[in-house]
């Protein structure tokens, strides 16, 4: 049991563990997954990335990210997976209102974010 708050034998326990065992997700520095917790856009692109490298399909690609309005928020353990995520189209940035945009690595993914972000993944590989 590597997360206290992932409870065996809940729907979602064993998606969890098999994630943990492969790289995929590490949860927190706590020890905790955070199971009803929101997941984040730089999260998000994280465990398609990692999930990505388990099948064998080529990562290597990386976006440059500067021309986004907040690269200085990604943190920094995700600034790779980000580039990739970019680099791979599965994120094109937040409009901002004024033509620019934002990557908001920590805002929470929606949804819709998180559907469109495996849709362009499923297209890719």
């Amino acid at each position: 049991d590597k997360f206290p708050d992932v409870e065996e034998g809940k729907w979602y326990s064993n998606a969890i563990i098999w994630a943990y065992q492969n790289g995929i997700v590490t949860g927190y520095t706590t020890g905790y997954y955070g199971i009803n917790d929101e997941v984040t856009r730089e999260q998000i692109a994280k465990m398609l990335c990692e999930y990505a490298k388990v099948e064998g399909y080529d990562t290597t690609g990386r976006a440059e990210i500067n021309g986004f309005t907040d690269p200085q928020d990604v943190n920094g353990w995700a600034i790779d997976y980000i580039k990739w995520a970019v680099d791979a189209e599965m994120i094109s940035g937040k409009p901002n209102g004024d033509g620019t945009f934002r990557i908001d690595p920590k805002g929470s993914a929606t949804r819709a974010e998180c559907a469109k972000m495996i849709q362009k993944f499923m297209m890719k590989y």
